[in-house]
């Protein structure tokens, strides 16, 4: 079966809270079934832009109109059994510091 929903808000902007003591086990489909399964979870800002992140195919995208941010208390780790693929018009490495640019085409501005 299905369920469909639509929540509204209480007076405090809420439309949604939950607060468990244990785990929380969600799982999006099942071997025999004939389509891909997929969980989105997007959030819509004011003037319509979407931020959200897609679980499908054995893959996480993040996508965001905005800034994505990580911040780990501890060693943040990012691991690969292929490539690591850094797709950018800049690649700045201690950006809090003296600079190290690695610029897409070397001496080519940016237009």
């Amino acid at each position: 079966g299905s369920i469909f929903g639509n929540i509204g808000q209480d007076k405090q902007n809420t439309s949604y809270k939950l607060n468990t003591d244990g785990d929380i086990l969600i799982q999006v489909g099942r071997q025999g079934v004939n389509r891909t399964p997929k969980l989105e979870i997007n959030v819509v800002s004011e003037t319509g832009q979407i931020s959200g992140i897609r679980f499908q195919n054995g893959n996480i995208e993040f996508y965001c109109p905005g800034r994505i941010i990580m911040t780990s208390g501890q060693n943040t780790i990012i691991k690969s059994q292929a490539n690591l693929n850094l797709i950018a018009e800049n690649i700045v490495a201690y950006a809090d510091s003296a600079q190290r640019i690695i610029e897409r085409k070397p001496g080519v501005p940016i237009s």
